[in-house]
């Protein structure tokens, strides 16, 4: 299971909501995540089984305990994608592995959706570890209202008047992923879900359309705020 963006900076918001000195907050959320991403440093190597065991690295943080048990089998990939994204601020595209002599396509094909999700995984954590260290976050804790998942982001341009309903949404993926600088296969599959609500609609979210609401309401765009709040109450 892929932990988005949202879920974890919504966790992050949950947890901090409380707390008085958000800065502390913070820089101690950043350290757990340094030692998440170099938990073999940390881990004790004895000669009893039983005490490797209780040694081994386990997260403070049950977020990133969710996140760890999610992708320690496929460490290499998950970082690689998360280093990209931390370092360029933006995604990649997964590239599959190719199959080898060895084994059935079905096993190969296994192989790369369990590994593509290692991949998202870390791209998901770099926004999530550049949103922390982002300096009015730091200052305040409070998220930056510019800033729009990849879901936001297409959903943003169908309230601006996209209108993608007829045009076959691979080659729509195709060309929104290169004008927006986007991972392609995420958007060829958010597409279908920017214009109708249904319940398992993971585009269309009441979160989404606040962080959208916020910002069209700061930009004075009235008739499409109308709109988002019709919307948000369509959801109940």
């Amino acid at each position: 299971m892929i932990i988005f963006f949202e879920e974890l900076q919504s966790d992050f918001l949950s947890r901090s909501n409380v707390i008085a000195n958000k800065k502390l907050y913070i820089q101690d959320e950043l350290k757990q995540i340094d030692t998440f991403f170099n938990h073999q440093n940390f881990n004790v190597t004895t000669n009893n089984l039983f005490d490797n065991i209780n040694n081994s690295y386990k997260p403070k943080i049950e977020t990133i305990k969710k996140v760890f048990s999610e992708v320690k089998y496929g460490w290499d990939t998950f970082i690689k994608a998360y280093e990209h994204y931390y370092y360029n601020g933006k995604e990649i595209k997964f590239i599959p592995f190719e199959k080898g002599s060895d084994i059935t396509q079905l096993q190969n094909d296994r192989f790369n959706e369990r590994y593509e999700k290692y991949h998202i995984q870390g791209l998901e954590f770099g926004k999530y570890v550049l949103w922390l260290k982002e300096p009015e976050i730091k200052q305040n804790g409070k998220s930056n209202p510019s800033y729009l998942s990849h879901k936001q982001k297409l959903l943003a341009l169908q309230y601006l008047g996209l209108n993608l309903v007829g045009i076959d949404d691979t080659k729509a993926g195709f060309v929104l992923s290169k004008i927006l600088d986007l991972d392609e296969t995420n958007t060829r599959k958010y597409i279908p879900k920017i214009y109708h609500n249904s319940k398992d609609n993971d585009v269309r979210t009441k979160r989404n359309f606040e962080k959208l609401l916020k910002l069209f309401e700061n930009e004075q765009f009235e008739d499409v705020s109308k709109k988002i709040e019709q919307d948000i109450n369509s959801l109940k």
